[in-house]
């Protein structure tokens, strides 16, 4: 488990990142609504919760019931508890943008002491200071106080209207994660502080270009799917159900530590293979089957399938999953830094049209993967993403056959310097013996 100094510095690394864009912008802060990106900057995985990000300081605004958890698992932020709602905390937090220094040692105080924050501290201006508290979680207890007189450094809240100017700070915000009718009320709350501005491309989009230390803590999660997959593999026996194999798959990966499944297990297997999204049903399994699953593991996730057979395979779906390996390796061979990524779609949606089943590949070739299972990139024929190297995203070609069945294979990839590699390591094979 990383250190809590390490994931300070990870975790402010994160936040000046997004501010930069969002300075780019004009913005002076950032609103953050959507969880899994609240954790991406700050590590507070409960399910209620808005990150207020300015530069010298960042804002965790949540209720009674996270009071504990913030403190355990927020690091670099003011946990603000809010007993009447956030957009009244969110007011609270602007009205009192006046840092108070507090009296402590600093950086060389002991544990559980207080640190100097003031903008004519020793450690120099108060981005400065916050940088040091909020990288290296030095500070056991730091406390923002209400000051009615007096200004802080140029980038604090001074006056009735925000700014020492006079002009109101700009708040951006991202309006696919948060509600019309909650805007309306956070602008009545922040009237006078603030102006929320809605923005095309948040700045934390920037969870789609992974750091060395999330490509590790991907490729533990994958290391576990794939033996979960292999010992659930191994336990079926002739009277093995869908549903069956499902529950294996699962309870293997939360043995194995595993915190849930990133998804619902997908297994579907005679003529069911050709839906694409099937729940497991209380059927033998049959013929070939589709298997898609996934886990989480420190909040990262995997996806993964693997099409299986468990009797007779059809000699077009042997056809088709040849094809899909093909698909599969030609997508991966054009990906690269500066690709679109419809065209790595691209690459592999034409061989298998080309073998006369592009009606039956209907879905895109991929997704980008991370804290959410489904996030950016997105690979498809009409995604305007450009790859950049860091971006893991998976590579799933598929044909649907009705009445016949279906096949995808799907791995994680992630785009290297030059090109990009596969993050899994499974066999790729239709026969379940290869896989134990």
């Amino acid at each position: 488990m990383a250190s809590k100094i390490a994931l300070g510095i990870e975790f402010g690394r994160r936040r000046r990142g997004a501010l930069d864009v969002a300075r780019k912008a004009g913005l002076d802060g950032l609103l953050v609504t959507h969880l899994p990106d609240i954790r991406y900057l700050c590590g507070f995985s409960g399910s209620s919760g808005m990150l207020f990000v300015m530069r010298d300081k960042t804002y965790l605004l949540t209720d009674f019931r996270y009071r504990e958890q913030s403190r355990i698992e927020a690091v670099g932020v003011k946990a603000v508890i809010c007993d009447d709602g956030f957009a009244e905390g969110l007011r609270e937090v602007l009205e009192s943008r006046q840092i108070k220094a507090v009296s402590g040692k600093g950086r060389g105080g002991a544990p559980g002491g207080k640190a100097d924050v003031g903008a004519d501290s020793p450690h120099g201006t108060a981005e400065g200071a916050h940088r040091i508290l909020a990288e290296r979680a030095i500070a056991d207890d730091v406390r923002v106080t209400s000051k009615k007189t007096g200004h802080g450094s140029g980038d604090e809240l001074g006056g009735e209207n925000g700014k020492k100017d006079g002009s109101l700070i700009s708040i951006g915000f991202d309006p696919e994660h948060l509600a019309y009718a909650e805007v309306i009320r956070l602008r009545r709350h922040l009237r006078g502080l603030a102006r929320l501005v809605a923005v095309k491309k948040p700045p934390t989009s920037l969870r789609a270009l992974k750091s060395n230390a999330e490509l590790a803590a991907m490729r533990k999660g994958i290391y576990i799917a794939e033996k979960a997959f292999r010992e659930a593999l191994g336990a079926t026996g002739d009277r093995c159900t869908e549903a069956a194999l499902a529950a294996k798959l699962d309870a293997a990966a939360r043995r194995m530590g595993a915190e849930s499944p990133s998804f619902e297990t997908i297994v579907a297997s005679g003529k069911r293979g050709a839906l694409v999204h099937a729940r497991p049903s209380r059927n033998r399994l049959s013929g070939v089957a589709v298997i898609d699953w996934g886990i989480v593991l420190g909040g990262y996730c995997t996806d993964s399938t693997r099409t299986v057979a468990f009797g007779r395979v059809p000699a077009e779906l042997r056809k088709a999953h040849s094809l899909v390996l093909e698909a599969q390796e030609r997508a991966l061979k054009a990906t690269r830094p500066g690709v679109k990524a419809r065209e790595v779609d691209r690459a592999a949606r034409e061989l298998i049209q080309a073998a006369g089943y592009g009606k039956a590949f209907g879905h895109g070739l991929g997704h980008g993967v991370g804290l959410e299972v489904h996030e950016r990139p997105y690979v498809g024929p009409r995604s305007d993403d450009v790859l950049e190297e860091g971006m893991v995203f998976t590579i799933e070609p598929g044909i649907y056959l009705p009445g016949v069945g279906g096949v995808r294979v799907e791995d994680m990839a992630v785009v290297t310097r030059d090109g990009a590699e596969f993050l899994t390591a499974l066999p790729r094979t239709l026969y379940p013996a290869d896989y134990l």
